[in-house]
């Protein structure tokens, strides 16, 4: 009976993430850059996520897992839906979506692009929802660009040599160096919602 009810839940998940594949508009249909559509597909993040532009210094993050692990340990023990949803809120983990111009450049500046999974702080205070899929509110997170604290990407990116950090005595700033072109220099992220 246990294992019926463990293959029914399993069957339940798959289910519901064909609905939501089946709810997201075509591949290259948005015209989002190729990272960022590669990220669509692979967390099944909505189209409303892409609806709006953000503005200015804002950036819009689609929260994601710390894991995509549906058991606790060693397998034996599926953990409940409920607890999947809670660690999925607290994640500080994210797809970045969506940013205004001052964001992009300061985000590209860093590294980082549309499309990077990227950590922020945790308790980034705004939350926007974008579409209902399923019958379920899909949010992103609405932060200042100073909120993101790591870009996964960036640093897989690094241990491949496809960057390295060189260090400008003149103006005593370091920027990024990808094969034998500099990025722009560095944009400042001081500044956060509360200033």
């Amino acid at each position: 009976m246990e294992m019926e009810k463990l293959v029914l839940r399993d069957k339940s998940r798959v289910d519901r993430e064909e609905r939501k594949r089946k709810a997201q508009a075509p591949a290259k249909e948005l015209k989002l850059p190729p990272l960022l559509e590669k990220r669509r597909q692979e967390f099944l993040i909505p189209d409303g996520a892409f609806a709006a532009q953000p503005v200015f210094d804002r950036i819009w993050v689609f929260q994601i897992a710390e894991q995509s692990v549906e058991t606790y340990g060693s397998g034996l023990l599926v953990k409940p839906e409920i607890i999947g949803e809670r660690e999925l809120e607290a994640s500080p983990r994210g797809v970045l979506v969506g940013a205004g111009l001052s964001a992009l450049d300061k985000l590209r500046s860093h590294g980082m692009e549309l499309g990077h999974v990227v950590r922020f702080t945790h308790l980034a205070p705004f939350a926007l929802m974008v579409d209902e899929v399923d019958g379920v509110q899909q949010w992103v997170r609405v932060m200042d660009v100073s909120y993101i604290v790591s870009s996964e990407d960036l640093e897989t990116e690094r241990r491949a040599g496809g960057y390295s950090v060189e260090y400008d005595a003149t103006n005593g700033q370091h920027y990024l160096v990808r094969g034998k072109k500099a990025l722009p220099r560095p944009q400042s992220v001081e500044k956060g919602f509360d200033e």
